[in-house]
């Protein structure tokens, strides 16, 4: 009787283990699901945990704040414009606004 082993590497492993995190699901019950020996998944999780840290590279970028606008009061009715509105824009809304 012949049984054929699957090589894991450790980017598979690691593949693995973060699903199997992913899935807050318990080791045996997952591994059932998956087809795989539980004892080997716990076995990478164990050897991935213990690699050293690895770090990458972050560059924040900036996020534009947003601009404070022009608010209008028209009556009842006020009106919020950003510093970019165009003037048509403006005209169209008053006019609308108007036609209340």
């Amino acid at each position: 009787m012949s049984s054929s082993r699957h090589r894991v590497t450790e980017v598979d492993a690691q593949e693995l283990v973060s699903s199997w995190r992913a899935s807050r699901r318990a080791l045996p019950a997952w591994c059932a699901s998956k087809g795989i020996d539980g004892r080997s998944l716990r076995s990478w999780a164990d050897r991935l945990d213990r690699l050293p840290v690895r770090f990458v590279d972050v560059t924040p970028v900036p996020v534009p704040s947003p601009r404070p606008g022009l608010r209008l009061l028209v009556g009842d009715v006020t009106v919020e414009l950003s510093d970019e509105f165009l003037a048509e824009t403006l005209a169209r809304a008053l006019a609308v606004v108007r036609g209340c």
